[in-house]
């Protein structure tokens, strides 16, 4: 068995029976927003036939529309999750092959085994377990894995040859929602965890391959708290009982048999893969950078005319939403805090405000003239609002087109000052409230499909 890291998450496994191809991401990605870091340039025909595409969750950096138009001529079958939205965007790009598959399902394809592993996120996603003769190959992605699940992994007493890992949180959320960016420890020490019980022959931190570009590149310094070095070099102090290696794109694993270590060439795929560079320097973290107040610049070149109207629909919505009790338990647990939600919508000459009091009786979106004092605070951009609502951006907007803020707190007899329980990420808890842009973009929240349907118009437009 054969593995060719492509980058970020986009890897080409290669065995006796079949060649699977997971994530691709052929290019800059998320909208143009990211670049894969490093750099490097794939020559897509150069791939072979790809006789399984896996996808494993609706992320645009994991499901990317122009990638997979490009691709769909020389896949034969795609498996993914049971996702409406993963489902209708590759019916519309033409995919006629689609299989679904959950979190335990096992598909046999001769001598090669795909399984796939559950992770503790709220959106359908999963890892791949490749198993061969030669070798068993598990690509975590960006799954949170329980160790409750670690026998999935050694079914028949084989050990994992070759993990890659999920290593690094993404603080973006963090960074933008005015929460704590200092290094997440408790979260990085259950990666750890995770990785000392794979037990793999050799682990590489991979998926998290790509940093932002131009005006929002600032949003690189908080987001991204674990190097790829420092996870080589912590796994190795944690006691790790195979190997750590920093790999990157164009370089090949090969796995030659059970018990047999995974032999790695590097920079072996040149009329397939190219580093473009080696460096690694844009994903530094230094969450003691500033973070830049928000201004709306209207990167998406949207009319003046038409940014207002589109805003005012998208708030009516969420006005609609709330009467109609869209937030669910979340909303019940606002209440009993009494929590308000102040809303500030900024455009290049003009600002709008809303409230909602959570602690009323008929709890509604109102306006107001001016910036009201609230325990939750939520800025969006006007255009960033508006484009969104007309279909046409959606990942520049929700890593860069935002502020928000929490201090929601209660006294009570002698003193004691109470807070909600800290959100955990990735994972939602009964006690936890989500952060204040979370409340207010689950009840504004335009369709994310109008998005990717636009983007799957557009690839097709231009000959996949």
């Amino acid at each position: 068995m054969r593995v060719t890291l492509l980058g970020h998450a986009t890897i080409l496994v290669e065995t006796a029976d079949l060649t699977v191809l997971t994530d691709p991401v052929l290019g800059d990605f998320l909208g143009g927003l990211a670049v894969p870091c490093p750099r490097r340039a794939i020559d897509a025909a150069g791939l072979p036939e790809v006789d399984v595409l896996v996808l494993s969750h609706r992320h645009h950096d994991h499901l990317d529309v122009p990638s997979l138009a490009r691709l769909r001529p020389r896949v034969n079958t795609v498996l993914c999750p049971d996702d409406p939205l993963v489902l209708e965007v590759l019916a519309a790009l033409g995919y006629e092959e689609v299989k679904p598959v959950g979190p335990d399902h096992r598909v046999e394809l001769g001598s090669t085994e795909l399984a796939f592993t559950p992770s503790m996120v709220s959106v359908p996603e999963q890892g791949l377990l490749v198993t061969t003769p030669e070798g068993r190959v598990w690509n975590q992605v960006d799954t949170m894995f329980d160790l409750a699940w670690t026998p999935q992994l050694h079914r028949g007493d084989r050990r994992v040859d070759l993990h890659l890992a999920n290593f690094c949180p993404i603080l973006q959320n963090e960074a933008l929602g005015g929460e704590d960016t200092a290094f997440p420890a408790a979260l990085y020490g259950e990666l750890l965890e995770v990785v000392l019980a794979a037990r793999a022959r050799l682990a590489v931190p991979w998926a998290v391959g790509f940093a932002l570009a131009g005006e929002p590149a600032w949003v690189n310094a908080h987001a991204f708290p674990v190097s790829h070095q420092r996870f080589v070099s912590d796994l190795e102090a944690a006691g790790f009982p195979g190997r750590a290696a920093l790999l990157g794109p164009g370089d090949v694993i090969e796995l030659k048999g059970s018990g047999s270590e995974p032999v790695v060439a590097r920079a072996a795929r040149p009329e397939l893969v190219r580093a473009l560079d080696a460096d690694l320097g844009p994903l530094r973290y230094r969450p003691g950078a500033g973070i830049p107040p928000l201004a709306d610049a209207n990167p998406f070149g949207l009319a003046e005319e038409s940014i207002w109207p589109l805003v005012e629909r998208g708030l009516a919505r969420a006005g609609q939403r709330l009467g109609e009790g869209w937030l669910g338990s979340a909303e019940e647990r606002l209440r009993r805090w009494k929590a308000t939600l102040a809303v500030t919508v900024s455009g290049r000459d003009r600002e709008l405000h809303a409230l909602i009091d959570f602690g009323a009786e008929r709890p509604r979106l109102a306006e107001v003239p001016g910036a009201a004092d609230a325990d939750l605070r939520v800025q969006i951009t006007a255009s960033g609002m508006a484009a969104m609502e007309g279909g046409t951006a959606w990942d520049r907007v929700l890593w860069e087109g935002w502020r928000a803020s929490s201090g929601l707190f209660r006294v009570g007899a002698g003193g004691h000052v109470a807070a909600p329980p800290r959100r955990t990420q990735g994972r939602t808890g009964s006690g936890e409230l989500p952060h204040a842009f979370q409340i207010f973009f689950g009840l504004w929240a335009p369709p994310e499909r109008d998005y990717l349907m636009g983007q799957v118009r557009r690839a097709l437009a231009q000959g996949g």
